[in-house]
């Protein structure tokens, strides 16, 4: 059955499989069926001798019932002589001592023959009382038996009339499952050999259209052999002049990506944003009077809107400017710099928050409620703050080295441009981790807080606040190390073909790439796309100029 779908055989073995083990078990329910019809006629033979030894033992109970009658008339007579002997008048006393010698012996022998055979009666009388108990448990135990062998019986052959039925019900499923498997088999045999007819159709018009490709190719090239007398490629000065190659889906795909990316860092400014407020707040809750270093901390902590908008600001004019460019690279981007500027900014902010940050942890530690564990748990949080910092600082450099690629007096050659976006990429991912890190630490000193006995409910609610502003932190710097981490391939593919594309002996593009750059791209979006269908055998080429 190899043309068999393998979802089918597998239902057709499993049922198979099935139909065995009920098989066996059907041939194991009559085994047992036919034991215990062996033992019911064993029982049966039993019965019947019992029954025989029964009815010998009431043959022996009537002989001697008619024996114990036959001694009791003998007693009866024995002692109605007896009786009469003694009413009898004494006459004959007289008549010599001889007599009564004779008549006591005979008396005394007929004591001891009454006697014997009274304890023989009695003796008959237990043995028949007991022959009679044993009889009636032994015939009510093997009744007991047979109704219980006849109930199991019975429960057999209900048994086995219902796997028989079921059984069949099976097998007749299985011979119809059979039939249509041996239908779909027929079906996609016909299938496979129209499948193979059209391949081989396929085959002949490919082997047409690569021969007709060849010929084209060979009249292009001695075309371009014919019309273009010079070749320039290994003057590196007019290479500078290159017009970079332009592939469309590389370019929707870096827009996809770029989006996805300006989501997730709406995401993170918001989050970024609930930090700084909720750290403000959290001031007012710890301390009932503000320090000066505090209040300084305080007012640079409400600052964090400005420059988070600007920074959301920044990357949706980055956004704006990538609609305006059917060429996308990192030569004709000039709004990177912008958002560049502001993240710097931004780090900047966050260099400045964080001697105000050091120095409120000192304040903090110094109160008399804060317990030698609580001092390391808030040391701990203000070094990762200062990790987090950094991190930033180094996210903000590669970004600002590859908003540089648009300048002319850039000093990086384009070459560098894959390893930026690997660095940027490794970047993310270590600040997606020391944020991570902030947010276990600050979890750990909130639960330390909490167990105080002089935790406010207003530090209580801020923490947790705080807490979940952290968590959306780490989400969203995943989420942005993940996208450029999947696109990191494609991307770094991208900017390889813009740098072999215009390769320079200064390793530099020349300013008029770009204008060129962008004249292309408007001329070619404004040209109507021209379809030519080609004909081969059967077949149809669409060719696109």
């Amino acid at each position: 059955m190899e043309g068999v779908p393998g979802d089918l055989q597998t239902k057709y073995q499993k049922v198979a499989s099935e139909y065995s083990k009920i098989r066996a078990q059907a041939n194991v329910l009559k085994k047992a069926v036919v034991e215990e019809q062996t033992r019911n006629s064993e029982l049966r033979d039993v019965l019947k001798e019992r029954e025989q030894s029964l009815r010998k033992a009431e043959q022996e109970m009537d002989s001697l019932t008619f024996r114990n009658q036959q001694l009791t008339k003998r007693v009866t007579v024995l002692q109605d002589e007896l009786d009469l002997m003694q009413a009898r008048p004494k006459k004959g006393r007289s008549k010599g001592p001889g007599a009564s010698p004779n008549r006591e012996l005979t008396n005394h022998v007929l004591d001891e023959e009454f006697q014997k055979k009274i304890t023989e009666n009695a003796c008959l009388l237990s043995l028949m009382q007991d022959k009679d108990s044993a009889h009636e448990r032994e015939m009510s135990s093997l009744t007991q038996r047979i109704e219980k062998l006849e109930h199991e019986l019975q429960q057999y052959r209900e048994v086995n009339s219902d796997a028989e039925l079921k059984y069949k019900a099976v097998i007749e499923r299985l011979e119809e499952e059979k039939g249509l498997l041996m239908r779909s088999v027929d079906v996609k045999e016909s299938a496979l050999e129209h499948c193979s007819t059209q391949l081989n159709l396929l085959a002949e018009q490919k082997s047409q259209i690569q021969m007709d490709l060849s010929t084209q190719l060979q009249s292009a090239t001695a075309t371009i052999a014919q019309h273009l007398p010079f070749v320039d490629s290994r003057c590196g000065d007019l290479n500078e002049l290159n017009i970079p190659r332009h592939d469309h889906k590389q370019q929707i795909y870096a827009q996809h990506v770029i989006s996805q990316a300006g989501l997730h860092l709406h995401d993170l400014t918001a989050a970024l944003s609930d930090y700084h407020t909720y750290s403000e707040q959290r001031l007012h809750a710890v301390f009932t009077t503000l320090s000066p270093v505090n209040e300084r901390f305080s007012s640079h902590l409400k600052e964090n809107a400005r420059f988070l908008r600007a920074l959301e600001q920044g990357y949706t004019d980055f956004q704006a400017g990538l609609e305006n460019e059917n060429c996308l690279s990192l030569e004709t981007l000039p709004s990177l710099r912008k958002l560049s500027d502001q993240l710097a900014a931004y780090t900047v902010y966050l260099h400045r928050l964080l001697p105000y940050h050091c120095l409120s942890i000192e304040e903090e530690s110094s109160l008399s409620t804060c317990t030698e564990v609580l001092k390391a748990s808030n040391s701990d949080v203000f070094q990762h703050t200062a990790e987090l910092t950094a991190h930033f600082v180094k996210l903000s450099t590669y970004v600002k080295l590859l908003a540089a690629q648009s300048k002319r007096a850039c000093q990086h050659p384009p070459s560098s441009q894959r390893r930026f976006l690997l660095e940027l990429t490794e970047a993310l991912k270590a600040l997606h981790v020391s944020m991570k890190d902030l947010s276990r630490a600050y979890s750990q000193k909130s639960n330390l807080e909490h167990e105080m006995p002089t935790s406010t409910d207003r530090l209580r609610a801020t923490d947790e606040c705080l807490v979940k502003s952290l968590g959306a932190m780490v989400s969203a710097t995943g989420k942005l190390a993940t996208v450029l981490s999947d696109s990191r391939a494609e991307l770094c593919r991208m900017t390889g073909a813009v740098v072999v594309s215009v390769v320079s002996s200064t390793g530099t593009m020349h300013p008029v790439v770009s204008g060129f750059k962008k004249r292309a791209a408007l001329y070619v979006s404004s040209l109507d796309q021209v379809t030519c269908n080609c004909g081969f055998g059967s077949g149809e080429i669409s060719v696109q100029f």
